[in-house]
C-alpha cells in the first residue's frame, strides 16, 4: 500500500513504515494507524476526503474484527509496559499488571492473558514483599548510544578498546577515582585485554593492507 500510494493523492492516508528488526514493535504504531482508518471511513469527516482516499481504505472494513482485537492487545501491553518501566516488577505491580489482563477477553486476547498472568504468577514466586526488580533498558540503551556517537568519526566503526569507557558513562568519577585509575592501568594493559577479547579491528587490518 504505501508502495502503490506513496506517489499519489492518496499518500497522506498510507500506513506508517514497518521496523526490519524488533517486528513486533509495528504492533503499536499499525494498530493506531488502522483504528483511525477505520473511524475516518464510517465519519463525516471522510466527505472532505477524496472519494479515491476513501476507497483506497475500504479493504479494512473486512479486518475490523482483526484490528479491534489487535488495538485493545496494544493499549493492554502499552499499560503493562508503563508500570513495570516506571515502577519495576514487584509484588504491587504485579497485582496490578494482572488486573490489566482481564481487559483481555477476545479469542487472541484470552491466549495472551494466561500466557502471561503465567509469567507474572512465576516471577512472583521467586520475589519477597519488599523486593523491587528494576525493568527498563533506558539506562544501557543510552550508554550504547553515546558510546556509538564516540565512534561516529570512525568509518569503518566495529567494537573497540574504547568499549571499556561504557562503564564510566552510568556513574559520577571524582578527581581521586580518574587518577587511580590513571596511574593502575597500563597501556600494555589494555592492549592484552584487546588482544585476548578483541582481536584486530578493521581499521587495523585495512591500515595494515593498505599501507604506503
Amino acid at each position: 500500500m504505501r508502495i502503490k500510494l506513496g506517489q499519489t493523492l492518496s499518500s497522506h492516508i498510507i500506513p506508517p513504515n514497518q521496523r526490519k528488526k524488533s517486528r513486533y514493535l509495528n504492533i503499536d504504531s499499525i494498530s493506531k494507524w488502522a483504528t483511525k482508518a477505520l473511524s475516518l471511513i464510517e465519519s463525516k469527516r471522510n466527505q472532505k476526503e477524496d472519494k479515491s482516499v476513501i476507497e483506497n481504505l475500504h479493504w479494512l472494513k473486512e479486518y475490523r474484527r482483526f484490528v479491534e482485537e489487535l488495538s485493545m492487545i496494544n493499549e493492554t501491553i502499552c499499560q503493562i509496559e508503563k508500570i513495570v518501566k516506571h515502577n519495576g516488577i514487584s509484588k504491587s505491580s504485579i497485582k496490578k499488571c494482572n488486573n490489566l489482563c482481564d481487559n483481555l477477553i477476545n479469542s487472541k486476547g484470552e491466549f495472551l492473558r494466561a500466557r502471561l498472568k503465567e509469567y507474572f504468577n512465576t516471577i512472583s514466586e521467586k520475589l519477597s514483599n519488599h523486593r523491587n526488580i528494576l525493568c527498563t533498558s533506558d539506562i544501557i540503551e543510552s550508554a550504547f548510544g553515546k558510546y556509538k556517537s564516540y565512534l561516529s568519526n570512525n568509518p569503518m566503526a566495529c567494537l573497540t578498546n574504547l568499549s571499556l569507557c561504557i562503564a564510566a558513562f552510568t556513574g559520577n568519577l571524582t578527581d581521586n577515582e580518574v587518577k587511580e585509575a590513571l596511574e593502575a592501568v597500563k597501556v600494555k594493559d589494555i592492549k592484552k585485554w584487546t588482544e585476548e577479547n578483541i582481536g584486530t579491528s578493521l581499521l587495523s587490518k585495512r591500515r595494515r593492507a593498505l599501507v604506503a
